[in-house]
């Protein structure tokens, strides 16, 4: 019987093909790699995104400051009537310069506790802004920030009577704020809140029946000796820079270590495959 032999690798004319397909084949990514870069991708540009938003919220709040600049720097105008406020648009009045012509209700103040910084007088730091109740002469109620006071001043909010007389009154107009989840309840025994909120301070003052104004209004420095006026802040704090710099920071070290990674198991496969 004529021995048969077997064809050997030199002999079959495909060897080095079926060879170097062996080879790509252990060069290519496996899966997991696959898996592992979609996400990095996935995760690069999510950051980068971030980035984008917080750069236009920067602008944002350029542009905002820049009006509220230009608005400050109007003539003074009166409140409109009380008949008006139902279809009153508080944000065209936020930080104009408004007069106000009335008288103070007859009841102690409210403390909204603060955190004064750069101030522009003398006093600074904890405290609270000194919230009042204010009649106006063609009816309706304002409630008026009379201006700063330090925490250790507080407690002598409560000796202080409200002031009499008629008055006639210049300041800012200012749009009520919004508390949060971390926002504190108010402090009914004290007197002291702890967001200055035009419906909240009117349930806490009892005004709820009231005809409240949908502004309130910073005092100007010249127009209260009994508190720090004048304290409006023009400028909210901005540093939606900063978080896009981090953001962009972050995505391009996680670029970087998914390369470092990737360049990694690539040398370890070619290693690999020397060995065999």
């Amino acid at each position: 019987m004529q021995n048969q032999n077997k064809p050997s690798d030199q002999d079959n004319p495909y060897s080095e093909l079926v060879a170097e397909l062996k080879q790509r084949e252990s060069l290519r990514p496996s899966p997991i790699s696959r898996g592992f870069v979609a996400f990095i991708s996935i995760l690069a540009i999510i950051f980068i995104a971030l980035g984008f938003y917080q750069l236009q919220q920067y602008s944002q709040k350029l542009a905002k400051d820049e009006y509220n600049f230009t608005q400050m720097q109007q003539d003074p105008i009166p409140i409109p009537p009380q008949n008006e406020w139902k279809i009153f648009d508080a944000n065209i009045y936020s930080f104009r310069p408004i007069i106000i012509v009335g008288k103070y209700l007859a009841q102690k103040p409210v403390c909204v506790v603060t955190n004064l910084i750069d101030s522009k007088g003398s006093n600074s730091g904890k405290g609270c802004w000194v919230i009042a109740p204010f009649e106006l002469e063609n009816g309706g109620i304002i409630l008026v920030n009379r201006g700063f006071i330090k925490q250790s001043d507080r407690f002598l909010i409560n000796s202080m009577p409200s002031p009499s007389g008629t008055f006639t009154l210049k300041g800012i107009a200012r749009t009520s704020q919004q508390g949060d989840l971390f926002t504190k309840g108010p402090d009914i025994k004290n007197r002291v809140d702890y967001v200055l909120s035009i419906e909240r301070l009117a349930i806490f003052m009892e005004l709820n029946d009231k005809n409240i104004a949908p502004i309130y209004i910073d005092l100007a420095a010249d127009q209260e000796t009994s508190f720090q006026g004048g304290e409006t802040k023009i400028k909210a704090l901005n540093r939606h820079f900063e978080y896009a710099m981090v953001s962009f920071l972050i995505s391009l070290i996680i670029v970087l270590l998914s390369f470092y990674w990737l360049l990694k198991k690539s040398i370890e496969r070619r290693k690999t495959k020397l060995k065999n």
